[in-house]
């Protein structure tokens, strides 16, 4: 496919911002691969197709330092690969498994509910 094939995404950030559903179903009815100006990057929109992309680590990398949300919100797991993402991964991970969500966190989260909607 050659790059002029590629379909582009018009949306703005503001439209990534409130509800970004509308604007991700908006990308994936344009096609499987979709350029996103705003965010100078590529969508990929097939969950197989994703998932062949992790499996190919030595060319397509979550490190991406110039991406919005790294420059954004710093450096972090969804933006690591290989030994470094496994490492916090598997620190963060025990905490939210579903047994702990649902006997640990979701107290927590309906007791917060309760307080606000009081």
């Amino acid at each position: 496919m050659s790059s002029s094939a590629i379909p582009v995404a018009n949306i703005s950030l503001q439209d990534l911002a409130g509800d970004p559903f509308a604007a991700y179903a908006a990308i994936r009815e344009l096609g499987r691969v979709v350029w996103v100006p705003v965010l100078g990057r590529y969508a990929v929109t097939h969950y197989n197709d994703i998932l062949e992309l992790d499996r190919r680590p030595e060319d397509f990398t979550a490190h991406a330092v110039e991406s919005p949300m790294v420059r954004s919100l710093g450096d972090m797991l969804m933006a690591k690969d290989g030994a470094p993402h496994r490492r916090e991964r598997s620190t963060l991970e025990p905490s939210l498994r579903p047994k702990v969500i649902l006997d640990d966190w979701a107290p927590v989260f309906q007791r917060n509910t309760n307080n606000l909607i009081d």
